[in-house]
């Protein structure tokens, strides 16, 4: 927090440069704390910042980190709009760092507006994507997808399955919320399986960070 405040008050030498991920990194703080519009102030102005400045990956993965963002507050468009963007780029450019990430992040967008079918096309996508790359992290974010697709279709056996698979991956706080997510759907299944009050002990134990 010190460093990236350090760099938005013009304390540090690397303030241009470093800019879009010193906003990103007190959006996310600002995120955490539940403060949603200031949250989605300083992602947009990171993604500002950072167009037409930086490297790609770096371009992309303030963008997703907004995205991140977008999505849980129903702003369904402008997310849609930023994965699109993401794709653009990535397509220019030839990177696969984080392909994995937008197809996993778009697969979430898809199950939020109900489109099921190219909810799991997407996380499907995204989880082969992770394999052939190497990024994993991304992967329980696409699990997580998967089994809230599968616990709308009341199929409480095969959600719990795909979250079984999901629990010795790496999880990632990089704006992507694969863990959020995975922990999440652990909750909704818990609650399909054994009701509302074993859901709520489940997310009791959830520490805060």
């Amino acid at each position: 927090r010190q460093f990236a405040q350090s760099i938005l008050q013009g304390d540090s030498t690397a303030k241009d440069e470093a800019l879009p991920e010193a906003l990103d990194a007190v959006g996310l703080l600002a995120w955490d704390e539940g403060r949603a519009a200031d949250a989605l102030g300083l992602a947009r102005a990171a993604v500002r910042r950072a167009d037409g400045r930086t490297g790609t990956i770096r371009r992309v993965h303030v963008r997703l980190s907004l995205v991140a963002k977008l999505i849980p507050v129903g702003s369904f468009s402008e997310a849609a709009r930023e994965l699109d963007i993401c794709q653009e780029e990535l397509n220019a450019s030839g990177d696969v760092v984080w392909l994995a990430a937008v197809r996993s992040l778009r697969s979430r967008l898809h199950l939020e507006t109900g489109n099921l079918e190219d909810a799991c096309a997407e996380a499907t996508s995204g989880l082969t994507a992770a394999e052939r790359h190497g990024t994993s992290l991304f992967q329980p974010l696409a699990r997580a997808v998967l089994s809230m697709a599968a616990l709308r279709r009341a199929d409480v056996d095969e959600a719990a399955r795909l979250l079984a698979d999901a629990r010795a991956m790496p999880f990632s706080r990089l704006g992507i919320d694969g863990w959020a997510a995975y922990t999440w759907a652990r909750v909704f299944v818990a609650e399909a399986q054994r009701g509302p009050a074993h859901a709520a002990e489940l997310l009791r134990s959830v520490p805060p960070d």
